[in-house]
C-alpha cells in the first residue's frame, strides 16, 4: 500500500508526525478564534477572513520573487518559529491586560500570511526526500491526512479541555505544536540535498506572477483543473469557512461543541476518504478530481436541505470524502507534470488564487448573509461545485497524465 510505503521512509515520518502536531493546534486555534468572531461580530466575520485571505494573496506574490530561491528546510524552520512567537504574542499581552481584539486579528493575519511560504516549501520537498514515485504518491496522500486528522482531533482537544483551561491557551497549544514541527524539520536536515538558487532566474513581482501563470498554462487539463479548484475552492471557504458556524450558531448559539462535532464530523469523512485515495494508483486523475468536485458539491447541497442535526453531520462527513477525491489527483499533475525548477511557482501560483476566490466569496459573504437564508447561500455554492464537476466530467474523454521519467 502506498501510504505505507511513504510510512517507511523515516524521513517522511518524521515531517509527517510534525505537520500531524502542527495541524492539530492550527485547528484548535482556529475554532476557538472563528467561534469567538461570530460571536462578536456576526457575519462580519467574513471581512475578518478577508483581511487573512488578503495577507496570504500579498505575501504569496510579493515574497514569490524571493522564496523561489531559498532553501526550503530553511524555509519551512523560519516560518515555524516565526508563527510560534506570533501565536504567543496575545498569550502575553493576556498576562498584562485583556489582550484587545485588534491583537487577536494581527496575529491571525500574520500567521495565515507566512502560510504562503511555508506550504510550497513542503510540497517542493516531498520529491526530494522520497527515492521512487510510488513513494512519492504515498507520502502526497500521508501530508494530505495531516489538516484532516487535524479536524478530528482538533475538535476533540477542544472538548476536552474548553472547561479546563482559559480560551488563550488554545493559542498556546498552537504556538507549542509549531515548535513541534519546526524540530521534526531539523531532525531530517541531514536528508535534505544540497540547495542552489543558481538557475533560479530574478524576477521582477509582476514577472514572476505572469510566469507562474505561463508555466502553467502549458499543462492545458492541469489549467483547466486549476481554474475550477479555483472557483470551488472559494465556495468551499464561505461554506466551511463561515457558513456552517453561522448555520450551527443560529440553531444552538451557545454550543461550541455543535460547531466542533460539524468540523469533526467533516474530519472523519476527510480521514476515511484520504486513507482510501491515498492508496490508490490514481491513474486518470483529471477524471477523479472532477468526480470529486461533482461528491462536494452535492455533499453542499444536502447540508442545505438537512433540517436535523444528524442529518447534518451525516452529511458534512459525506462533503468530506470530495476534498481528497479531488485534491490528491490535482497534485498528483502538478508533481509529476511541472519541472521541479517551477514546481513551488506553480504551488504558490495554485494558493493564490485558491484565496483571491476565497477572499472574492468572503468579501460579498455579508450581503449575501443578509439578503439571503445561510441555506440559501450553502445550496447555491452546492450547486456551483456541481456545475463544475459535471462539466469536467463530460468533456471529451481524459487520456491518463504521462508521468515524467
Amino acid at each position: 500500500m502506498l501510504l505505507f510505503r511513504a510510512l517507511n521512509n523515516k524521513t517522511v515520518l518524521r515531517l509527517w508526525l510534525g505537520q500531524l502536531g502542527s495541524a492539530i493546534g492550527d485547528e484548535i486555534y482556529k475554532i476557538a478564534f472563528v467561534w469567538i468572531a461570530v460571536g462578536m461580530i456576526g457575519s462580519n466575520t467574513g471581512y475578518l477572513a478577508s483581511i487573512q485571505l488578503l495577507a496570504v494573496l500579498l505575501f504569496g506574490i510579493l515574497g514569490g520573487r524571493w522564496s523561489d530561491r531559498w532553501n526550503p528546510y530553511k524555509t519551512m524552520m523560519g516560518v515555524d518559529l516565526f508563527r510560534a512567537f506570533i501565536t504567543l504574542t496575545p498569550v502575553i499581552c493576556f498576562y498584562f491586560h485583556r489582550p484587545s481584539f485588534h491583537v487577536l486579528v494581527l496575529s491571525s493575519v500574520l500567521i495565515a500570511g507566512l502560510g504562503a511560504f511555508f506550504e510550497p516549501a513542503i510540497q517542493t520537498s516531498l520529491p526530494l526526500l522520497c527515492e521512487d514515485r510510488q513513494t512519492l504518491k504515498g507520502a502526497t496522500g500521508l501530508m494530505a491526512t495531516t489538516f484532516r486528522l487535524a479536524r478530528v482531533m482538533g475538535p476533540a482537544v477542544i472538548g476536552l479541555l474548553s472547561g479546563l483551561v482559559a480560551t488563550i491557551h488554545f493559542f498556546s497549544i498552537n504556538a507549542l505544536s509549531f515548535l513541534f514541527s519546526a524540530y521534526s524539520v531539523f531532525t531530517i536536515h541531514k536528508k535534505f540535498p544540497a540547495h542552489s538558487s543558481k538557475n533560479i532566474e530574478k524576477e521582477p513581482i509582476l514577472s514572476n506572477f505572469i510566469n507562474s501563470i505561463r508555466v502553467l498554462k502549458k499543462n492545458k487539463p492541469l489549467y483547466d483543473i486549476v481554474i475550477a479548484k479555483t472557483m470551488t475552492g472559494g465556495a468551499w471557504g464561505l461554506v466551511y469557512g463561515l457558513g456552517i458556524a453561522l448555520l450551527i450558531h443560529e440553531v444552538s448559539p451557545t454550543d461550541v461543541k455543535a460547531f466542533g462535532f460539524m468540523m469533526s464530523a467533516y474530519g472523519v469523512g476527510n480521514v476515511i476518504a484520504v486513507l482510501l485515495v491515498g492508496n490508490m494508483q490514481r491513474k486518470n486523475p483529471e477524471r477523479m478530481t472532477y468526480f470529486g468536485l461533482l461528491w462536494l458539491g452535492l455533499g453542499f447541497i444536502g447540508i442545505a436541505a438537512s433540517r436535523s442535526f444528524p442529518l447534518m453531520l451525516f452529511f458534512s462527513a459525506f462533503t468530506a470524502i470530495g476534498g481528497p477525491l479531488n485534491d490528491l489527483p490535482a497534485t498528483d499533475i502538478i508533481q509529476n507534470e511541472i519541472p521541479m525548477k517551477d514546481m513551488a511557482k506553480v504551488f504558490r501560483l495554485k494558493m493564490t488564487l485558491d484565496n483571491l476566490a476565497a477572499l472574492i466569496f468572503m468579501l460579498i459573504s455579508p450581503l449575501l448573509f443578509q439578503h439571503f437564508s445561510i441555506r440559501t447561500v450553502i445550496f447555491w455554492c452546492g450547486f456551483l461545485v456541481v456545475a463544475y464537476g459535471v462539466r469536467g466530467l463530460t468533456k471529451k474523454p481524459i487520456e491518463s497524465v504521462s508521468i515524467q521519467p
